[in-house]
């Protein structure tokens, strides 16, 4: 454009466009059929990876899509959202696998990792979808879906399973917990909050042992553990208090408030006693 009527500069660039666009479609097609959707052993970092470079190749063709819709996809606000969709799961996958990847010692931060993979990649999955079910120019569409997920729709949501097991990495004394944890701050006070939670975790799941022990053997606990039992409870009992207060000077105002509100309000005596009743 800067050089006025240059013909030669933009075929070469046409060019360029081109070769982009049919790079970006064989990858989509290609690893849309030879990335296996079922994992192979444990490694779980390697199998989102090769998911990821996948939907990545996807993003990449529905990208040169878009723009054959030149400046009107500006106004598209469906679709371009759907666009941010995508690239905001993938960013966030990407983080994901990087953050296990630094920390993948820790026993069980797979299972959050596959959880947390299984919902960008089916939420990546969904938006392309959207794509291509309103996209509006014809034909376009229909090619976006086929070149995209040729087999279908792949992934699934996180099961139930799947969270029960990540719920029960972080609400119970574990690594996982431990390294989600260590930049919270937490105060040295007792009586804080988030102190509080952070001693009733460890103390609840140290009495609930105890109890269930207690059951099994079908005896009553021993005074050392009957002691963290009663603190736990204890613990439990101030934790939930939240929002508990007094009632005024010891009265209950509820009804002086009903009989307020019956007399600003022109209703008749007959209403004001079915009402209350």
């Amino acid at each position: 454009m800067q050089d006025g009527d240059n013909m030669q500069g933009f075929n070469a660039e046409l060019k360029n466009v081109i070769q982009h666009f049919a790079t970006n479609l064989g990858r989509s097609i290609s690893r849309g059929l030879a990335v296996q959707i079922v994992p192979k052993g444990n490694d779980v970092s390697a199998y989102y990876e090769a998911q990821l470079g996948r939907l990545t190749a996807n993003f990449a063709f529905c990208a040169d899509v878009g723009l054959t819709l030149g400046g009107g996809l500006k106004t598209a606000e469906f679709l371009s959202g759907r666009y941010a969709d995508v690239l905001s799961n993938l960013y966030m996958a990407h983080s994901c696998l990087w953050y296990y990847q630094k920390h993948k010692h820790v026993a069980g931060l797979d299972k959050v990792l596959d959880m947390a993979m299984a919902d960008h990649c089916y939420k990546i999955q969904e938006a392309i979808m959207g794509l291509s079910s309103n996209f509006p120019v014809p034909l376009l569409g229909p090619v976006m879906r086929a070149v995209t997920f040729p087999r279908g729709r792949e992934y699934k949501q996180p099961s139930d399973k799947m969270k029960r097991t990540v719920s029960q990495l972080i609400t119970t004394p574990t690594e996982v917990r431990a390294l989600l944890s260590q930049n919270v701050f937490v105060s040295k006070q007792e009586s804080d909050r988030v102190n509080q939670i952070s001693r009733a975790v460890s103390l609840a799941c140290e009495a609930d042992g105890y109890l269930s022990a207690c059951r099994r053997a079908k005896r009553a606990p021993t005074p050392e553990e009957q002691k963290v039992i009663d603190e736990a409870e204890a613990l439990r009992e101030e934790i939930i208090q939240v929002d508990a207060f007094e009632t005024l000077a010891g009265n209950n105002h509820k009804a002086e408030w009903m009989r307020a509100t019956w007399t600003a309000d022109p209703i008749s005596e007959t209403a004001q006693q079915s009402a209350s009743h």
